[in-house]
C-alpha cells in the first residue's frame, strides 16, 4: 500500500508542476513589452522559476536531468558576437512569415528531427511573444493546415 501512495503522490506532484508551468506560460504571455528592461527582468525571473519546476531528482542513470532536456534560452542568446546574435534573431523573425516551411509534413523534412513539444513549449511561448508574426502565422495555420505539434516542429527544425 505504501508503494501505491508513493505513486499517487508522484502523480499529484507532476500535476502540480504542470499547472505551475502553465501559469508561468500565462505570465509570460501577459508581459506587455518583453524587450523593455522590466520585460527582460520578468522573463528572467519566470525562466528561473520554470527551470526550478524540474527537480534535480529527475536525473536519469546517466545523470541527465529533465532540466537539461528542456529548452529555455532564445537561439541568439547562445551566440558570441553581436552580429551573429542579430542575424539569428532576424532569421527567427523572418521564418515566422514563411508559411510554406511551417506547413511541411514530416516526410518533406530533409533529415529526421526528434521533436517533443513538451521540451520546446517554454521557448515557443517566449518566441511567440518576441516574434509577433510567429503567433499570427500560428493562428492562421493551426489547426486548418497543420497541428500545433507540426507547426512548432517545423519552426524549430529550421
Amino acid at each position: 500500500m505504501g508503494g501505491m501512495m508513493t505513486a499517487i503522490e508522484q502523480e499529484e506532484k507532476q500535476l502540480r508542476l504542470t499547472e505551475e508551468r502553465n501559469d508561468l506560460f500565462e505570465y509570460i504571455t501577459a508581459i506587455d513589452d518583453i524587450k523593455s528592461d522590466s520585460g527582460k527582468e520578468s522573463l528572467r525571473l519566470y525562466t528561473e522559476r520554470f527551470e526550478q519546476t524540474f527537480a534535480p531528482d529527475s536525473d536519469d542513470e546517466d545523470g541527465i536531468s529533465d532540466k537539461d532536456l528542456v529548452f529555455t534560452k532564445l537561439p541568439w542568446e547562445q551566440l558570441e558576437s553581436a552580429a551573429d546574435k542579430d542575424a539569428c534573431e532576424r532569421f527567427c523573425k523572418a521564418l515566422a512569415k514563411k508559411e510554406d516551411l511551417l506547413m511541411q509534413l514530416e516526410g518533406q523534412l530533409e533529415y529526421h528531427f526528434e521533436f517533443s513539444l513538451e521540451k520546446y513549449a517554454f521557448l515557443a511561448v517566449v518566441l511567440s511573444k518576441v516574434c509577433r508574426n510567429l503567433d499570427e502565422t500560428r493562428l492562421v495555420l493551426v489547426p486548418d493546415e497543420v497541428t500545433e505539434n507540426e507547426f512548432w516542429r517545423n519552426y524549430f527544425y529550421q
